[in-house]
């Protein structure tokens, strides 16, 4: 079976999608990102590679927040999250470009197939 690894887990990240943001956990692994709240567990985001536009730096009233921007037929959402310090920032893109890539080689899409060159002949 195809599992999730997870790759690296970051506390302390906030998501900057309220007023005041939430404090949570960031996990990045081979298929997606997620992030919860420390507070409360059930309020988590779970993004696929495969959903992903974008992945970018740029300023934010928070300042300088990590940006995922899902496909239009994934909700088009823009995400924010802000990492400290900026450097650990820098260097959390860096892993998720290079997953993203190793990703988009090979996408998992949750199914083992095997091709085999065998033919069947069928019987009329």
């Amino acid at each position: 079976a195809v599992v999730s690894t997870q790759s690296t887990g970051i506390s302390g990240v906030w998501n900057l999608s309220s007023d005041q943001g939430n404090l949570g956990t960031f996990y990045i692994t081979n298929v997606r990102l997620v992030w919860h709240a420390e507070i409360n567990e059930s309020f988590n985001v779970s993004i696929p590679y495969i959903q992903m536009r974008a992945v970018k730096i740029r300023d934010s009233k928070f300042g300088t927040a990590l940006v995922i921007e899902s496909l239009r037929n994934a909700g088009g959402y823009v995400l924010g999250f802000r990492i400290d310090p900026v450097e650990r920032l820098h260097d959390v893109m860096k892993e998720i470009q290079s997953l993203y890539r190793v990703y988009s080689a090979n996408p998992i899409f949750g199914v083992q197939h095997k091709i085999e060159d065998k033919v069947l002949r069928m019987k009329i």
